[in-house]
C-alpha cells in the first residue's frame, strides 16, 4: 500500500502550534504509473527488436540475436528456442543464449519427460508460468528432467505455432526460483511471435532463393541438351540442300533452315537469361547513339530482304541521338 501523507502545521485557541495530518490512499494510482512505465519499456525494446530482425536474412541469426537480447535484459540464466521434431516426440533446442553459468541446453529432449500437463499447454497456445520447479503441482513427476538440463529451478516458456499447430516454444531458465511479472510474461510473450515471424520469413525466403537456384539449373541443363542436336540437324539440312531436290522440297528445306535457326537464337536466349540470373554476365548500361543501333539491325536484316525482295526505306540524318 501506497500513503500520501500532508502535515501542515496549525495553532489552537491559545495561540498553541498544532500538527494536522492527512493520508490519502494512491496504491492505485502508484500502480498505474509502474504499469504505465513498464508498458513504454517494453515497447520501447520491442521496437528495437524488430528494428535488429528486419536486417538480419539467416533464421539462426535471428534466434540468436532475440535471445541474447532477452536473456541480458531479464538477467536470466538462458534462453532459447525449441522446435518440435518432425515426428513430434522431442524438443529440439538449436539455438540456446547463456550467462556463462548455467548450462546450455542444446540437443533433443523428449517431450514425455516434461509430463503431458505441461506440454498439453504448449498444444492449446497457452504460455507456461513456472515460478519454482518444487513448488508447482504440474512438474512434480519431471523434477529429474527439469535437473538434467542444468537444473532449471523457474521458467517462462511461450509457445511457438503455425497454421494453428504447437511447433516450438521460446523459453527463459534460471537455476534460482522467481516471480514472473506480468511486464516479463507480456514481453516473452511478443519476443516470441515477432522473433518466430521473421524465422518464417527468412526460411521461406531462403527456400525461394534455392528454388531459384534450382531453376536456374534445371535451365541450363536444358539449353544445353536442346542444343546438343541442333547442330547436327543444322549441317544435315545443309548437305541436303546442296544436293538435287525439286522445288517443294526446297521450300520445306527453307522452312526447316528457319525453324532450326529460330530454335538455336531460342536456346541462346535462354542461356544467356540464365547467365545474366546467375551473375556470369553482368549488364553494364551506357549511352550510345540510336543511329548505331539502328544501322546495326539494319545491316543484320537487309540479307533477308534482299532475299524475299522487300523493300525497306532507311534514311539517318547527321544529328546526334543519345540514349541510355
Amino acid at each position: 500500500m501506497f500513503l500520501e501523507v500532508c502535515i501542515t502545521c496549525i495553532k489552537d485557541h491559545n495561540n498553541k502550534p498544532l500538527l494536522m495530518l492527512a493520508m490519502r490512499d494512491i496504491t492505485q494510482r502508484r500502480t498505474l504509473a509502474t504499469n504505465l512505465k513498464n508498458s513504454q519499456e517494453v515497447r520501447t525494446f520491442l521496437l528495437w527488436l524488430t528494428d535488429d530482425l528486419r536486417d538480419l536474412s539467416q533464421d539462426h541469426e535471428i534466434m540468436a540475436h532475440a535471445c541474447e537480447s532477452v536473456g541480458l535484459l531479464l538477467g536470466v540464466g538462458r534462453c532459447g528456442f525449441a522446435e518440435v521434431s518432425a515426428c513430434g516426440k522431442f524438443l529440439e533446442v538449436k539455438t540456446c543464449w547463456t550467462d556463462g553459468i548455467m548450462a546450455n541446453a542444446i540437443g533433443r529432449h523428449r517431450c514425455s519427460d516434461f509430463g503431458e500437463d505441461l506440454i498439453s499447454l504448449y498444444r492449446r497456445g497457452y504460455d507456461v508460468i513456472i515460478e519454482d520447479v518444487f513448488k508447482d503441482e504440474r512438474t512434480q513427476n519431471s523434477l529429474a528432467a527439469f535437473k538434467s538440463i542444468g537444473g532449471v529451478r523457474a521458467c517462462l516458456t511461450a509457445p511457438l505455432s503455425k497454421q494453428g499447430a504447437w511447433v516450438g516454444s521460446f523459453f527463459v531458465q534460471q537455476t534460482t526460483s522467481r516471480s514472473w511479472s506480468e511486464r516479463e510474461q507480456v514481453l516473452i510473450r511478443e519476443v516470441a511471435a515477432r522473433s518466430w515471424d521473421a524465422v518464417e520469413r527468412a526460411r521461406a525466403e531462403k527456400q525461394l532463393r534455392l528454388a531459384n537456384e534450382r531453376k536456374d539449373v534445371f535451365l541450363a541443363t536444358l539449353a544445353h541438351e536442346l542444343r546438343n542436336p541442333l547442330a547436327p540437324i543444322s549441317a544435315g539440312l545443309q548437305l541436303l540442300k546442296r544436293g538435287e531436290h525439286t522445288p517443294k522440297q526446297g521450300t520445306v528445306f527453307e522452312m526447316l533452315e528457319r525453324q532450326t535457326k529460330h530454335m538455336t537464337r531460342l536456346v541462346d536466349e535462354l542461356l544467356d537469361v540464365m547467365r545474366i540470373s546467375r551473375g556470369l554476365i553482368v549488364i553494364k548500361p551506357e549511352i550510345v547513339d540510336i543511329k548505331d543501333i539502328l544501322q546495326s539491325a539494319f545491316d543484320i536484316c537487309r540479307p533477308e530482304i534482299e532475299r524475299n525482295s522487300h523493300t525497306l526505306s532507311f534514311r539517318i540524318d547527321d544529328t546526334a541521338l543519345p540514349v541510355n
